[in-house]
């Protein structure tokens, strides 16, 4: 974990909402002249902090009406296999997210797909050929109520 001081936290504040902010903008916003500004952007993303910029994109303005998790049991949780399952899992482009988890599912799919029918065709043909899976629920996502991408800095 790296040290993060106020400047390097409004810096992060500004960044999460506004992404594509330039620096003499950045730098203006947190009275800081554009150079120490960068330099301090520069650090956080040299250490890690920022790990990458995004566009933010709505999946109904791209005709993915659906989203779903689906929750996945593997056969036996073996380091091969979960090893096997997640480079497969990586090929689905549907896949956006895939989390290892605790309890009774081995992994959570955030899934997105353009209809309930091609939803279940993505569950038939590719989520059920990932190797080693022993079932699948899923969960229809009916509405995303929070979304911001921030995370809570350290106080």
């Amino acid at each position: 974990m790296i040290d993060l001081d106020d400047v390097d936290k409004k810096i992060l504040t500004i960044l999460h909402r506004e992404g594509r902010l330039s620096n003499v903008a950045l730098a203006e916003r947190i009275n800081l002249s554009p150079t120490p500004c960068l330099k301090r952007v520069k650090r956080l993303e040299s250490n890690g902090v920022i790990a990458y910029y995004s566009a933010v994109t709505q999946p109904e303005k791209l005709g993915l009406g659906v989203s779903a998790l689906a929750l996945i049991e593997l056969e036996k949780n073996t380091a091969d296999w979960a090893r096997e399952f997640e480079a497969s899992a990586k090929e689905i482009s549907e896949i956006t997210d895939c989390y290892v988890t605790t309890g009774k599912h081995d992994y959570i799919l955030k899934v997105y797909a353009d209809s309930l029918p091609a939803y279940e065709m993505i569950t038939k043909e590719k989520l059920g050929g990932l190797p080693h899976v022993s079932s699948i629920e899923t969960i229809i996502i009916l509405n995303q109520v929070i979304s911001n991408g921030a995370l809570p800095l350290p106080s």
